[in-house]
């Protein structure tokens, strides 16, 4: 969903998200990764891009979620690759691969997106759907229930 809404940043449409960025969980908390000299390093750094879990920057075909796409995600503003991600990257991955290690599989935190997006303010909004499990955006018209009176 977030790759669509940047491909279509140019364009004339305005995206209403609901999804804010919250904690939904995990099993693989990153303080598990990190020793506590490195994670007193990066604390603050991660907190406020909200990752507390290796679930939240892995994709669901087990695979880390490259720096870029990480950054459109939860920076801010535009920031070089971090020390964190770096160390993370080197620990959980073959050989600095993006390619997990078959001990970090685990899965992605079921998040479901209801998007609608105006592309005029008087015509029914359109409706994006993304579905947790699988690779599917599903996008439509709203359409309202006629009802007899």
């Amino acid at each position: 969903m977030e790759l669509t809404v940047f491909i279509t940043r140019h364009l004339p449409i305005t995206f209403n998200c609901n999804r804010i960025f919250t904690i939904q969980g995990g099993d693989i908390e990153l303080v598990s990764l990190f020793t506590p000299k490195d994670m007193k390093r990066y604390a603050k750094q991660l907190q406020k891009m909200n990752i507390m879990f290796l679930n939240q920057i892995i994709a669901s075909d087990q695979s880390l979620l490259d720096w870029k796409l990480i950054r459109e995600l939860y920076c801010q503003r535009p920031t070089k690759q971090m020390n964190w991600y770096k160390e993370i990257r080197s620990l959980v991955t073959i050989n600095n691969s993006l390619t997990l290690l078959p001990s970090y599989f685990t899965f992605r935190p079921r998040v479901s997106v209801n998007t609608s997006l105006r592309i005029a303010p008087d015509h029914r909004p359109f409706i994006s759907l993304w579905h947790p499990t699988h690779p599917l955006i599903v996008f439509g018209r709203y359409a309202q229930k006629k009802t007899d009176n």
